[in-house]
C-alpha cells in the first residue's frame, strides 16, 4: 500500500500487510497503519519512508538507511557486488566479457570514437555483475568518465525520453522525488558551468529551461516565457527537447569521456532510443561508449 501526503516535503510511505477487500474499499491493519503514516510524513522530512517488511522485501535492490523513526528508501542499489559479511565477493566466471567490455570502451575513449555494446541474457545471469565491474573499472582509470546511468521500466515504457530523463536527473544527483525549485535549483548548479564552458552563449538561455522539461521539472511561464510559448506549438516542442538532450550529451562529451549505460533496454521507451542513435552517429567522433543491457526478448519487436 503506498500513501502519500501532498505536503511541500514530498514524503511516500510504502507499507506492506495484511487487510481486507470490501468492495471498492479495504480494510485492516495495513490501513490503521497507513493512516498514521498519513498524518505523520509531513514532519519527517522529504524522502520515501518504509517499515520493517518492506525494507525486507527490498534489501539487496535499494539502499535503505535507519533513522530513528523508521527507514528512508533512498534511491536503486547499484551495487551488484553481492557483499558476503560486508565485504564484496569476487567476480568469477565473467573476465573474459568484462575484459572485452573494458578494451572496447578504452578503445572508444582513447580514439575518440562513440561505440556501443549490447549485452543480453535471461534474468541472474550476471548482466549486473558485469555492469557493476565495468563501472568500477573505468572510475578507476586515470582520466575516470562521466558515469550515466539509465533504466527501462515495463510499468512506463511508453513514457517519452524516460530513460534519458533518469540518467540526467542521476547525474544532476536527483531522485526526482524533490520540489520543483529544488531540482530546478541543483540542475543549474550542477549543469551551469558544463554548459557554460560547452555550448554556445547563444543558446545557453535556452538549453537548461529545455532539459528541465525534459526532466518533468515543470517550470512556470512567468520563469520562462519562451518555453511558455513553445508549449503553446506541440508540433516542436518534441525536436527542441531532442536537440536539448544531443547538446547536452555533446557538451558532457567535451568535458570528459563518457560511459553512458542503459539497464534493461527491453523497457527502454522507442524516442529515447532513437534520441540514442541519433547521439551515435552525431557524436561518432567522440569519446562516448554505450553498454546497453537487455533480457534476449529485446530483438523480439
Amino acid at each position: 500500500l503506498l500513501v502519500q501526503e501532498h505536503w511541500p516535503s514530498a514524503a511516500i510511505a510504502v507499507l506492506t500487510g495484511r487487510g481486507v477487500q470490501q468492495g471498492r474499499a479495504a480494510t485492516g491493519e495495513i490501513l490503521d497503519r497507513a493512516l498514521l503514516s498519513a498524518q505523520e510524513l509531513h514532519a519527517q522530512g522529504g524522502g520515501i519512508y518504509v517499515d520493517t517488511l518492506s525494507a525486507r522485501l527490498l534489501a539487496g535492490r535499494f539502499v535503505l538507511s535507519q533513522r530513528s523513526d523508521g527507514r528512508v528508501l533512498l534511491q536503486e542499489e547499484r551495487d551488484a557486488s553481492r557483499p558476503l559479511l560486508g565485504k564484496p565477493t569476487p567476480f568469477v566466471g565473467r573476465e573474459g566479457e568484462l575484459g572485452t567490455l573494458e578494451s572496447l570502451l578504452l578503445g572508444a575513449f582513447d580514439e575518440s570514437a562513440a561505440r556501443a555494446v549490447l549485452v543480453t541474457g535471461p534474468p541472474g545471469a550476471g548482466k549486473s555483475r558485469l555492469r557493476h565491474e565495468l563501472l568500477r573499472r573505468a572510475a578507476a582509470l586515470s582520466t575516470p568518465p562521466t558515469q550515466l546511468v539509465g533504466c527501462g521500466d515495463s510499468l512506463h515504457a511508453g513514457t517519452a525520453y524516460r530513460v534519458v530523463a533518469q540518467a540526467l536527473l542521476a547525474r544532476c544527483q536527483l531522485s526526482g522525488s524533490e520540489p520543483v525549485a529544488d531540482k530546478w535549483r541543483r540542475m543549474q548548479q550542477q549543469l551551469g558551468p558544463l554548459l557554460t564552458q560547452h555550448v554556445p552563449a547563444t543558446e545557453q538561455a535556452r538549453l537548461l529551461p529545455l532539459l528541465a522539461e525534459l526532466c518533468g521539472v515543470w517550470l512556470s511561464d512567468a520563469e520562462c516565457p519562451a518555453l511558455a510559448k513553445l508549449r503553446q506549438q506541440p508540433q516542436k516542442l518534441p525536436d527542441q527537447l531532442r536537440w536539448a538532450a544531443l547538446t547536452w550529451l555533446s557538451a558532457e562529451c567535451q568535458a570528459s569521456p563518457v560511459l553512458l549505460v542503459l539497464d534493461d533496454l527491453q523497457w527502454v521507451d522507442p524516442l529515447s532510443l532513437r534520441l540514442l542513435d541519433e547521439a551515435l552517429h552525431s557524436l561518432r567522433h567522440a569519446p562516448l561508449f554505450v553498454l546497453a543491457l537487455a533480457r534476449p526478448d529485446v530483438h523480439v519487436t
